[in-house]
């Protein structure tokens, strides 16, 4: 009897989760109108009417209602019935926390996807359904992740020693020509090189001409025009390569050609590295082909390869050191810590966020690998000697300038902004004056941007104080506790793309390319130019027709969003606690840091894809590092 009452329990149980699960899926955000909810009942007071509510909200559409709700059961009950599996507690709360965050992405994105305000979370009834709508993708998206696990499970079994379709090269350097040779079309095409929007500031800096960007900071020098905004060295490297082809007798064409190569030969031997770590070291020849098959055929990798952007090599670098930081886990071996460590230390030269995913990373190996603290604290102290006599010795000696601080303000300055767009009538004189010596008051409601914050970080004061800083902080606080929404949902709305799935425009790369080559031949101090024979112009009709196949075809354009990589690092975490296996979990720190970083950046990822760039280039590694199991000795001590 008791028997019986469960399996009812538990029957009863899967119909409710299937019902909040279909009704989070079919159930649109918009309030429903007291006019809409009465105008079919006589009591328009009564109960009915209010109920009403909750489905005056669903779809009519019946085909994608029947799709729906028919996939859903399927899922349900395959997970309920055929996987036999079972976790703990504790390792099903972290499923459990998981999912919500899913869920939350989810309903915040299509939230200010469709609507961008917060007129609809007012009322009794919209916050009801709202919470239903939450619990529904909640429970759907655990089922998910519950089916992903034995399917990981599945799939970690696979270890192909046989050659397969095509037999793996041996050898770094015949990896290394498999990648040029499948990049060739992409090289071809985009001859000399793809700009980005910094390019032109970063050549103009590299020759110690004048940019916007000087006039952001004051000169250490009135002479030199070079800031820290972007890395010295990489500056340096346009400019010396470029410098030296020209002295040779060649183009600007040429030299920027040489550099895209050399990017080239860096990023192909970081990918040879990274396959022949999962064919050898984790005995995992079939990703070791999935990583070199995907950095051809990705569209963003050849393009980005040969980007005159400091994120290149940054990306290489994040890649390589997480890989080194996985092998020295590993083995333990020595060559490898000074691979490490040289690996960190460009990462931290490259980008400033970098000594950030750098020093914590070795932080969480301190309290994890506790028995070797000696060692990540003595990488600690030269990392933070090498970085602080860069910046506080080396450059200002060089009179370089260091970058405004206005670039680490993004987050404050846009709540501002919102803010004042929102609630500009209740702001006081005091409020505004404060607000004023920082950033220039009355363009803010004008330049306020949802989903990109340089135009208000444009309007930054260079001569504000500190004490004008400190002002402006105080005033932000008291602001925050008058309307903490708006602060939340400005934040949310800057970087909901991360999270929630937009497919990102792979033409707009080419696009922005044209639009800063022609910048950077402005003054006439350069002479870039695309080629514009017929079969470079076809190479690049064909590689946009390519790009938008992958926009375009469903599955395959999941890798065109952001958030497609920014979940796969987080399930890898959330595999890694699960699993209890530590040199996993270090592995996908890197990432995960990387990721927080980017949120403190000024751009939504619906828009701008190179802050998470070094995780598309990963995303093979990671998948290859989610399957290749655990070994005991590494596990940690509670998920």
């Amino acid at each position: 009897m008791h028997n019986k009452l469960r399996i009812v329990k538990e029957k009863i149980s899967l119909q409710i989760e299937i019902i909040l699960a279909v009704y989070a899926f079919l159930a649109s955000y918009a309030s429903v109108s007291d006019e809409i909810a009465q105008k079919d009942y006589e009591i328009i007071n009564s109960f009915i009417p209010k109920i009403s509510k909750y489905f005056q909200t669903i779809s009519n559409n019946i085909f994608e209602n029947i799709i729906i709700v028919v996939l859903i059961v399927i899922l349900f009950y395959y997970v309920n019935t055929k996987i036999k599996k079972r976790y703990s507690k504790k390792q099903c709360l972290v499923f459990g926390i998981f999912a919500f965050v899913c869920a939350t992405s989810l309903f915040v994105g299509k939230f200010f996807d469709e609507y961008n305000s917060t007129s609809e979370f007012s009322g009794t009834i919209q916050i009801i359904k709202i919470i239903m709508i939450l619990i529904g993708y909640t429970i759907f998206f655990y089922k998910l992740v519950y089916l992903g696990m034995a399917i990981i499970e599945k799939v970690g079994t696979i270890n192909s020693d046989h050659e397969g379709v095509f037999a793996l090269p041996k050898t770094a350097r015949g990896m290394m020509l498999v990648l040029i040779i499948g990049w060739i079309p992409t090289i071809w095409a985009y001859y000399p090189s793809i700009f980005m929007g910094d390019t032109e500031d970063i050549l103009y800096m590299a020759f110690n001409y004048k940019t916007s960007l000087a006039e952001t900071v004051t000169l250490l020098c009135p002479d030199s025009f070079i800031t820290n905004h972007h890395p010295i060295i990489y500056t340096y490297f346009l400019g010396g390569v470029i410098r030296c082809v020209r002295y040779l007798g060649g183009t600007d064409n040429l030299g920027a050609f040489v550099c895209a190569m050399i990017q080239c030969l860096i990023t192909a031997r970081v990918i040879s590295g990274s396959c022949l770590y999962c064919a050898r070291e984790l005995n995992k020849n079939f990703f070791a082909k999935f990583i070199l098959i995907f950095a051809v055929l990705c569209p963003y990798i050849p393009k980005y390869t040969i980007m005159l952007s400091k994120d290149t090599i940054f990306a290489d670098a994040i890649v390589y050191y997480s890989i080194k930081l996985h092998s020295i886990l590993k083995n333990k071996k020595m060559n490898t810590m000074v691979q490490l460590l040289l690996s960190a230390i460009v990462i931290t030269l490259f980008r400033k966020n970098g000594i950030y995913i750098v020093i914590i990373s070795f932080v969480f190996l301190l309290f994890i690998y506790k028995t070797d603290w000696k060692k990540w604290g003595l990488c600690i102290g030269i990392i933070i000697l090498i970085q602080v006599s860069w910046n506080n010795l080396t450059l200002p000696i060089c009179g370089v300038s260091q970058g405004s601080i206005r670039e680490a303000l993004s987050i404050p300055f846009q709540q501002t902004a919102r803010y004042v767009k929102t609630y500009g009538d209740e702001v006081t004189i005091e409020e505004r004056e404060a607000i004023d010596k920082v950033l220039v008051y009355d363009m803010l409601d004008d330049v306020y941007n949802p989903n990109l914050s340089d135009l208000v970080k444009a309007t930054y004061r260079k001569d504000a104080t500190s004490n004008s800083l400190k002002e402006y902080f105080i005033v932000w606080g008291k602001m925050f506790i008058k309307h903490p929404v708006t602060y939340i949902v400005a934040s949310l709305n800057n970087y909901y793309g991360y999270f929630y799935p937009v497919v990102n425009n792979l033409h707009k790369i080419y696009d922005t390319s044209v639009g800063s080559m022609s910048n950077a031949n402005r003054d006439s101090y350069f002479n870039f130019s695309n080629i514009y024979k017929r079969s470079h112009t076809w190479g690049r009709d064909l590689i946009a027709f390519y790009d938008m196949l992958w926009m375009k075809i469903p599955i395959l354009n999941l890798f065109t969003t952001s958030a497609f990589y920014v979940w796969l690092v987080l399930w890898g975490l959330m595999h890694s606690i699960v699993k209890r296996d530590r040199k996993e979990f270090m592995f996908m720190i890197v990432y995960v840091l990387l990721i927080l970083t980017a949120l403190a950046g000024p751009c939504n990822a619906i828009n701008y894809e190179r802050y998470i760039y070094s995780c598309i280039l990963a995303a093979p590694i990671i998948v290859c590092m989610i399957n290749i199991g655990n070994e005991n000795e590494e596990y940690i001590n509670e998920p």
